[in-house]
Order: C-alpha cells, then structure tokens, then sequence
C-alpha cells in the first residue's frame, strides 16, 4: 500500500512541524512567545560563538605553547558547550515535568 506524499503548501508548513510545544506557558501572548524566541536563540548563539572562540583560543595556547591561553580556552569551550546543553535541555525537561503533571 503506497501512500502519495503531498508537497508542503510552504515554509509555514514546514516550520509549523518544528515550533515547541509551550505546555502551561500557552496562554502568554504572540508578542511574549517571539520575544522569548529570540532571547533564547540570541543566548544560543551567544553559547556557540564561546565554544568557538575556546576552541579556537585552545588550538592556538597548543600550538604557541602558551599554557595559560590553551586552558582559558579549555574553560571557554566547556562552558559554550555545557549553556548549550542547558538551553537544550530546559525546555524538554519543563515539557516532560508538565506532561507528567497532566496525568
């Protein structure tokens, strides 16, 4: 039995699929829902440009031999990487405690 797959009418479509959930937080407005988007994709941002700038600050400690610059990027690519990992998983964490709550 083959199904016909039916092309998207657009990127609405496409992206309506990807939107979060907003579990108890669905009744704030439109307006709060962008504005909290964007904070939290300008936070992501901002951890990723860290990872980068450590990774990069630890590649060239390495290759100076300038210890203290290769640990300060240590530090700085851990960090990037654990407030990416906390800005992931907050959200999922509060949908799963809110899905258990409802039953």
């Amino acid at each position: 039995m083959h199904e016909k797959l039916e092309a998207a009418a657009g990127p609405a479509d496409i992206l309506n699929g990807v939107t979060p959930s907003w579990g108890p937080f669905d009744q704030i407005g439109t307006q709060a829902k962008v504005i909290i988007a964007a904070i939290w994709a300008g936070a992501l941002v901002v951890c990723i440009v860290i990872t980068i700038w450590g990774a990069a600050q630890q590649r060239y400690g390495s290759a100076s031999y300038n210890t203290s610059a290769s640990e300060r990027g240590k530090t700085l690519f851990a960090s990037g990487l654990l407030g990416c990992v906390l800005l992931g998983s907050v959200p999922a964490l509060t949908a799963i405690a809110y899905g258990l709550g409802l039953g």
